[in-house]
């Protein structure tokens, strides 16, 4: 058995194990996505109905302003309704919210302020809710939310399950996984788990940035001709990333940037045309990604008008936001205000400084300044969104950037990987033993500490499985046990991957396939 499996089924239970466990409503905005689903999976892509104008101090305030702009009228009956999220507070569980049973035949009309999003990432988790509502599989709007979310993290697990596939090298597995385990944070498996369009599009990002890394390790041509899955999964990672929202085409364009001056322009260029029709089949279906979501954002998606002197306005102000995005992307639950242990970003920080550290060390030249230019541009991304997120009264989030800052810790680990023939010495202290089991420790502490806070409130108790009732669909206890597995697995990995051997020629070089 390949032992990256171990890996895979380890994110695939954690990620599964929010889905199901984290009470309806509670990670961002997950109202509007819902019914943003619903719609896509009746088949109304476009949503054309619009709510009634706002009036009084509501017109007064920017944010309301802007989020009324994107937000059209979805009818769904009242089973389904969202509106019994909305007894969710922190204070409170949400899976004690009363539950009512509306007569099957009423419907309601409810507004959801992402009307205006890219409808492709809620077409399968819409679908899926919308046939278990039909077959009576669900009667609820919590019960269909679960359906939803597990849809959704399909295409999540799909997308990570692609990138350690890419990124994966027999040769030095106790190497070759550093990049991405460091990526896959706490926040990126609590949003992958949630129903909205960021989790498919971080999951992308991540696929994608890895199949590009791939594709730089292919030497000759041989090797790049018999890559046709590679350039299957690229491309499709691409598409995925540029359907998913607004800013998938500017991540996924970074990405290429990135990529090209890692391993410069020609070579890159030498790779698609060795290729041949493998590499343009690639290419095609990334392409197409491109041309959907860039007929959405021209011909639906509404855009903020720029006032260029605001925009110098907000810049001195959004610099003070580096910390807390970057704590963000670690892992800050709920609607921003479920904050982890201080120990907790420190661990994860650790891992990224170490890994940078160690590839800024071993690096050439112009791997070093790849990856300071990719450090820069993720430290400068969320800043800009900041700039321009103020002119319409919301600001920047750790989640809306996870797409490209996924790069630094990827690039880092890729770098390693290149240069494992000069840190034999780095294999003697198993740093792939210690990072896993760092990060496993930190994602199942995660997964604990979100799901009491969400539960008993900020001054919740231990264990709060006493206290609380079991989910609609499996008790506390059980669910704790399966995220203790899913640790186990991870930790496996890094056990087994930390030993293995390799022969001396079995080493990687720049420039040759794994």
């Amino acid at each position: 058995m390949k032992i990256y499996f171990l890996l895979m089924l380890a994110y695939a239970s954690m990620i599964t194990l929010w889905a199901v466990s984290t009470p309806p409503g509670t990670p961002p905005d997950e109202y509007a996505h819902y019914l943003r689903a619903i719609g896509a999976g009746r088949g109304e892509l476009v949503l054309d109905e619009k709510p009634k104008p706002l009036v009084g101090k509501a017109a007064e305030q920017t944010h309301l302003r802007w989020q009324r702009r994107q937000s059209r009228l979805v009818e769904t009956e009242a089973s389904l309704s969202p509106e019994l999220f909305k007894c969710n507070r922190i204070s409170r569980p949400h899976w004690d919210c009363p539950q009512t049973a509306p007569p099957p035949e009423r419907t309601e009309t409810l507004i959801t302020w992402v009307g205006t999003y890219p409808p492709y990432p809620y077409v399968l988790p819409g679908l899926a809710m919308v046939a278990a509502e039909a077959t009576g599989t669900v009667d609820e709007a919590a019960e269909a939310l679960v359906v939803g979310r597990l849809a959704s993290t399909a295409m999540v697990l799909l997308l990570i399950a692609a990138a350690i596939f890419l990124l994966y090298d027999r040769r030095v597995s106790w190497l070759s996984m550093l990049g991405l385990v460091a990526a896959v944070t706490p926040m990126v498996v609590f949003v992958g788990a949630s129903l909205s369009s960021s989790g498919p599009e971080i999951a992308a990002g991540l696929a994608f940035l890895a199949g590009l890394l791939r594709l730089t390790r292919l030497g000759s041509s041989d090797e790049v001709r018999n890559s046709w899955l590679v350039w299957l999964v690229t491309g499709f990672s691409a598409a995925v990333l540029m359907l998913s929202r607004d800013l998938g085409i500017a991540w996924a364009a970074l990405h290429v940037g990135v990529v090209a001056i890692l391993m410069g322009l020609r070579p890159l260029l030498t790779v698609v045309r060795q290729g041949g029709y493998r590499a343009w089949t690639g290419i095609a279906v990334g392409a197409s990604g491109l041309v959907a979501g860039g007929f959405w954002q021209l011909a639906h998606q509404v855009r903020p008008g720029v006032d260029v002197n605001e925009a110098v306005r907000n810049f001195q102000p959004a610099l003070s936001i580096t910390k807390e995005i970057a704590r963000q992307q670690v892992g800050v639950f709920g609607h921003l205000e479920i904050v982890m242990a201080p120990g907790a970003y420190v661990a994860w920080g650790t891992i990224l400084v170490l890994l940078g550290v160690a590839a800024l060390v071993v690096g050439s030249l112009r791997e070093r300044m790849t990856l300071l230019l990719s450090l820069v541009v993720a430290w400068l991304a969320p800043i800009g969104l900041e700039v321009a997120q103020a002119q319409v009264g919301f600001g920047a989030q750790g989640r809306h950037v996870l797409p490209f800052t996924v790069a630094v810790p990827l690039l880092a680990g890729e770098i390693l990987t290149r240069h494992a023939d000069r840190l034999r010495w780095l294999r003697r202290l198993r740093p792939t033993l210690w990072v896993t089991a760092v990060a496993a420790t930190t994602l199942g502490y995660a997964w604990y500490w979100n799901a009491k806070r969400v539960l008993l409130g900020m001054d919740g108790r231990d264990p709060f499985w006493e206290y609380v009732p079991g989910t609609p669909i499996i008790d506390w206890q059980i669910l704790a046990l399966i995220m203790a597995s899913a640790v186990f697995s991870m930790m496996a990995f890094g056990f087994v991957a930390s030993r293995t051997t390799e022969a001396p020629d079995m080493l990687p070089t720049p420039g040759k396939s794994s």
